[in-house]
Parts: C-alpha cells; structure tokens; sequence
C-alpha cells in the first residue's frame, strides 16, 4: 500500500475509534479496572477492487509496461497471461501473480512493479478482535456476517455481543449483537460504502 494510503487509513482509524469505542457503555468501575490498553494501529494492506486503475511496469520488458482497469467481475487483461483474477489481492500479491505467470512462460526472473493509480472499489473497514483485520470490497448486498466470515472468523476474545458499525457522513455508532444473527439470519446487518466496523474484546 502507498505511505500516503497507510496515513491515511491509520488516520482514519485514530479518528473514528472513540465513536466506535464501548466504553462510554461500560459502567465507570468496571472500566477502572480494566484500563484500555494502548496498541499500535495495524497497519492494512490496501485490496485491489473492480474499477481500480493499475499500472503495471515489468523491468527491461517495457512493451509489457501498461495501464490497466479492474473489471466488473474483478480481472484483469495481461499479454501472454490472458484473465487475471485480481479482485481481493494486495498488490504485493498481485505482483507475485505476474512475476510467477511470466517466469513460467517467458521471461528469466521478471520484476514486476504495480502502483494503484486510482481507488475506485467500495470498501469496508474492518478492524478489532477478528482474525483477519483489514479494508475489504463491498459487493452488492453483502452483510455483517457475510463479512466478518471473509475475515476468517473472530477471535476468542471477541465481545460478539455489541459489534460497532459508523456509519460514512454520520456521528453515531451502530451496536450489533452477532450471537442475535446466528440465532436469525434475518437480523443480519447489510454493509454500505465506508462503514468503520469494531468487534471490541469482553472486558469479562
């Protein structure tokens, strides 16, 4: 991920995590003794989206070097490589997809380089007690659980019941209980453009 999207991400983060912090729903003693503790914020790989704008260089090969556009469906169109599924992949992963593809056909050691141009996937933020903490895309009509089950699942510490939502353009902050979801699926929460997402630990 470019520096300036890492800053950007870990500022967003710091900005929106005492809106989606429960501890102004924790009793004062309670909260007393069990301080917050003080943790880095992660730093997130950014994941290639449908409509993201690439471009791609390969090293001594510039006939091979150009700009490309993630499709609707999440590929992208590479010479010797044909469709390649790129939706979901950090660029890193995409660049060993190439470097493989390439070596394996026809070239010696390639070196590929890829810079995201343009962002224009949907994303969501996902962060807190869940295996896999990160930005995902935003696929029409996925949810909560649909998402927290992309993410591998949450981790023991998990307070599944009272997940945070915040909402893009709006100050106040969503509680969730997941163990509602799993006993009704109609409960499920649908995801929009930009949501902040936090699954705290039980303070228990």
């Amino acid at each position: 991920m470019p520096a300036i999207k890492k800053i950007a991400f870990r500022a967003l983060v710091l900005g929106n995590l005492f809106l989606l912090s429960p501890a102004g729903l924790v009793p004062a003693g309670l909260a007393q003794e069990k301080p917050a503790r003080e943790e880095p914020v992660p730093s997130y790989d950014y994941r290639i989206g449908a409509n993201d704008v690439l471009e791609i260089k390969v090293f001594g090969s510039s006939e091979l070097d150009r700009t490309v556009s993630v499709s609707g469906k999440g590929m992208i169109d590479f010479p010797f490589l044909g469709w390649i599924p790129t939706e979901g992949l950090t660029v890193e992963e995409l660049t060993g997809k190439l470097e493989g593809g390439l070596g394996a056909c026809c070239l010696v050691n390639p070196q590929v380089n890829i810079r995201v141009l343009e962002y224009n996937a949907q994303q969501v933020y996902l962060f807190g007690e869940v295996q896999k903490p990160g930005v995902y895309q935003l696929k029409k009509g996925k949810t909560l659980m649909e998402l927290i089950i992309e993410a591998e699942g949450m981790t023991r510490k998990a307070a599944k019941g009272r997940v945070y939502i915040l909402r893009r353009g709006k100050s106040e902050r969503i509680k969730i209980d997941l163990d509602e979801i799993i006993k009704n699926s109609r409960k499920d929460v649908p995801l929009q453009p930009g949501d902040m997402i936090y699954v705290p630990e039980s303070i228990f």
